[in-house]
């Protein structure tokens, strides 16, 4: 983390622990978490600052079931551990405490699902640029318009193929 806030100092690492639905702020400096949260994300990544009280999240909703135990009943978890649920971008607000998912009905009907891997990004503009990686599609969302750009890297003359993305990056000045 390069600048300052109330919740975290320049040196500061923001770290993700996919497989424990974990986030936490570690501060090498005293060699201690300064802030963690568990939950309700499901095999996330990258976190971003948002502003001076707000970060986002890459919440996958995929978990790894465990082969021995009896699959879930319950439909929302059952799409989590078998990687169909859509992924969310979720904000996790300091001041208030709270987490919040943004863009959920787009990304729905998008169908946006990433066992693994994907990506998002915050444009100068407010919108997200988001990476459906295991899918191999980009997309625009813009939090007034909705989706404004979606493209699909699909494999020519090969239906169903489509080349991975890789973790896209916006640059977004050339100096």
């Amino acid at each position: 983390i390069a600048d300052s806030s109330t919740y975290w100092l320049p040196g500061d690492s923001m770290i993700s622990l996919r497989n424990l639905s974990s986030v936490f702020i570690y501060r090498p400096s005293n060699d201690s978490i300064v802030w963690l949260k568990n939950g309700p994300f499901y095999g996330q990544h990258d976190p971003d600052i948002i502003n001076e009280h707000q970060l986002s999240i890459f919440n996958n909703s995929y978990v790894l079931p465990n082969k021995r135990e009896k699959l879930p009943e319950n439909r929302d978890v059952l799409d989590i551990m078998t990687g169909t649920a859509s992924a969310q971008c979720m904000v996790y607000d300091f001041e208030k405490r709270e987490v919040e998912p943004i863009f959920t009905e787009l990304m729905d009907s998008l169908r946006i699902i990433t066992a693994t891997e994907g990506l998002f990004h915050w444009l100068p503009n407010g919108d997200l640029f988001v990476e459906q990686e295991n899918a191999g599609k980009i997309y625009v969302l813009s939090p007034t318009e909705g989706l404004i750009y979606q493209h699909s890297f699909v494999v020519e003359g090969r239906p169903g193929l489509a080349h991975l993305t890789n973790w896209y990056r916006i640059y977004e000045t050339l100096d």
